[in-house]
């Protein structure tokens, strides 16, 4: 019964060590991403930052996503320091849900280019990212 219950907690360590990993982003997939607007990719790599911003409604803000869009930005900016990221606006496209967006810098072979993330604020779930376009 000891074996078993050791093995229990052994295993359990090392899947939980596995899953952060799993959440640190690829600078180089979600630089070509943004690059090449491949929306998939963009995705699965912003998802690993997104999955536990649940909203946290507050007076000031009744969807509750306004931290977690700067948290979200806070993670960018120290995941990937090749690309800079700051919020363009919060809850700003009234689509339903409402949408953010998150305005990123990054250099390509000494050009600037600038796009802009998509971010669904929904009331009940964690940010979703929806892709991104030009500025």
């Amino acid at each position: 019964m000891k074996n078993a219950i050791v093995l229990f907690l052994l295993t359990l360590f090392l899947l939980s060590c596995s899953k952060r990993e799993d959440r640190v982003v690829n600078c180089a997939n979600y630089k070509t991403a943004l690059l090449s607007f491949d929306s998939d990719l963009l995705v699965a790599e912003m998802d690993k930052l997104t999955e536990d911003l649940l909203p946290v409604p507050i007076e000031s803000d009744e969807l509750g996503h306004h931290q977690n869009l700067k948290t979200l930005v806070s993670k960018l900016n120290s995941s990937c320091s090749e690309v800079s990221a700051e919020i363009k606006c919060y809850a700003c496209v009234k689509t339903l849900p409402t949408q953010s967006e998150i305005k990123v810098e990054l250099d390509s072979l000494g050009t600037e280019v600038v796009r802009v993330i998509d971010i669904s604020t929904p009331e009940n779930d964690p940010l979703q990212t929806l892709g991104a376009h030009y500025l």
